[in-house]
């Protein structure tokens, strides 16, 4: 996602400023599109945002994962043991 920091000299997105919209990045510059039309942005005129969500999945996931072979680990250990 990223996030408007300016209208881009585009009036009519003055009240899109602060707003999110899906990535569309084609070369250096970024495309959104409001209302059927698309507008173009330089890489100073927008940031780009991670959203909290898919970060904490992947966590999870690697934690999840992470668990499941240390278990897999000491059932091998205790069969080997006894």
């Amino acid at each position: 996602m990223i996030r408007l920091l300016t209208d881009g000299g585009y009036p009519s997105l003055f009240n899109y400023v602060g707003e999110l919209f899906p990535i569309d990045k084609r070369g250096h510059l970024y495309y959104i599109t409001v209302k059927g039309k698309e507008y173009v942005f330089y890489p100073d005129e927008v940031e780009v945002v991670q959203l909290y969500q898919d970060s904490v999945g992947k966590q999870l996931l690697s934690v999840a994962t992470m668990i499941v072979v240390t278990a897999i680990a000491i059932t091998i250990i205790i069969s080997v043991i006894f």
